[in-house]
């Protein structure tokens, strides 16, 4: 209620998979996500959203089990998109440990980054009770997105 309040609820929620400040150690992951994203019909993916996870300064939640989505294919797992199902396959795990959807900020002096932050460091320790961290759980929540690109 007050990060809606405050009119700090985020106004793009989005899951990062690679910044251009990673840049020039991801290059790799960085080309792959712009071929996807150049084609005139980026492939589908899902994830699911596992818990939201706060503190004083910022909200987010955690993204686990991303998949190319089956949707655009009819169904058939023979169809799926090689180079998109590449991407999950192959996706390090310091990448996918990262992986969030930054709900919003206190104020505009807390930068969304720090959703990255506190999502690595709860899943550090272990997902549990971290003092000063609040956490709900969520079931069955999934979301369904596209690669693009945010060069801004």
């Amino acid at each position: 209620d007050d990060l809606k309040a405050a009119g700090r609820v985020a106004k793009v929620p989005h899951v990062t998979i690679v910044h251009s400040r990673a840049l020039p150690a991801e290059q790799a992951l960085w080309d792959r996500c712009a071929a996807l994203y150049a084609r005139a019909q980026p492939p589908l993916f899902s994830f699911r959203l596992g818990h939201v996870v706060w503190n004083g300064r910022v909200m987010a939640a955690t993204v686990h089990d991303l998949a190319v989505d089956l949707g655009d294919s009819g169904g058939d797992p023979g169809d799926v998109d090689r180079p998109a199902l590449d991407l999950v396959v192959e996706l390090p795990s310091a990448v996918r440990e990262r992986l969030h959807v930054t709900v919003g900020t206190r104020d505009k002096s807390v930068p969304p980054v720090e959703g990255m932050e506190l999502v690595q460091e709860w899943k550090r320790q272990g997902g549990g009770a971290v003092p000063g961290v609040w956490t709900v759980p969520l079931k069955d929540v999934w979301v369904k997105g596209r690669i693009k690109g945010f060069n801004n």
